[in-house]
């Protein structure tokens, strides 16, 4: 796709300290691009899952810049506005906006800020509907809170939901802990994608303090599961998940 192209082009001349501060961006419109979401749209809605006011911005002036690079690309693709839903349980407490708008050179964006577990908040009118949800470093692992948050997106929004880790151990854990919370395989199956190497994940890293040292580098490895009804025509279905049209 053009867009890959594109991506990849402006990735490549990008200065360490870029790619770390424009790595959440990058991430999200190569796996729509991946996805082939962005495709002829002029509308998007994107469901943030898991938000930080420091990692995602508490407010539109924040949010627009951290992802600043993927809303221009979008705008050059033909997209006109886009909804970014930010959805995190870090919010409650906080002086949060529920709704603020910017712009992004021809790019209407609304960015709409909820606190709580995605699966327990009310999402209603403009907010319920994704084309795609998204959440960086989740630690899926950790956390059996997750299956129903990820049956929401799945299920209740028929959206991909796609989602990194800081590196492959934490990958294959979180992908061993999504399949122990019945997720099959068949999840994973084309346009979604197993584990993987992110290329565009960011530049510096760190180690970790409690488990001798292990490298933890933010959007390293990405992967991402797709609703029922965007299997490919291939995918072995599970007798409980498989479509009643086939």
């Amino acid at each position: 796709m053009a867009l890959n192209t594109t991506l990849q082009e402006r990735w490549s001349i990008l200065s360490a300290s870029d790619r770390d501060r424009c790595s959440r961006a990058y991430t999200l419109i190569a796996a729509l691009a991946k996805l082939g979401i962005e495709d002829s749209r002029t509308a998007l809605t994107i469901h943030i899952v898991g938000a930080t006011s420091r990692e995602e911005g508490g407010c539109a002036s924040e949010t627009v810049s951290i992802f600043k690079d993927a809303l221009q690309l979008l705008g050059e693709a033909g997209v006109q506005r886009i909804t970014l839903v930010l959805v995190g349980e870090a919010f409650r407490g906080q002086k949060i906006p529920i709704h603020e708008s910017a712009a992004v050179e021809s790019c209407h964006v609304d960015c709409m800020y909820v606190a709580g577990l995605y699966h327990e908040v009310n999402l209603v009118g403009p907010l319920a509907k994704a084309d795609a949800v998204i959440s960086y470093q989740p630690g899926i692992w950790g956390y059996e809170s997750w299956g129903p948050s990820v049956k929401r997106a799945l299920d209740d929004f028929e959206a991909p939901f796609i989602f990194t880790s800081y590196n492959y151990p934490e990958a294959d854990l979180d992908a061993d802990k999504l399949q122990e919370l019945q997720f099959d395989e068949a999840y994973w199956n084309s346009p979604g994608w197993t584990a993987e190497k992110n290329p565009f994940s960011a530049h510096t890293g760190r180690t970790c303090a409690v488990n001798d040292g292990t490298p933890l580098t933010e959007q390293d490895w990405w992967q991402c599961l797709v609703p029922r009804t965007m299997w490919s025509a291939g995918s072995e279905f599970p007798p409980e998940a498989a479509p009643t049209n086939r």
